[in-house]
């Protein structure tokens, strides 16, 4: 694992750093699967 950096605050950053994510994420699959159904009709 990478050393934490000095400014890196454990409290809540790191939750919404991967909240992000998963909403990022879901967008990503969400328009992939509607491209693809789009494709099919």
């Amino acid at each position: 694992m990478t050393r934490i950096r000095s400014d890196f605050h454990p409290s809540g950053h790191w939750i919404k750093s991967i909240l992000s994510q998963i909403e990022y994420v879901r967008k990503y699959i969400a328009s992939g699967l509607v491209k693809r159904f789009m494709a099919r009709l």
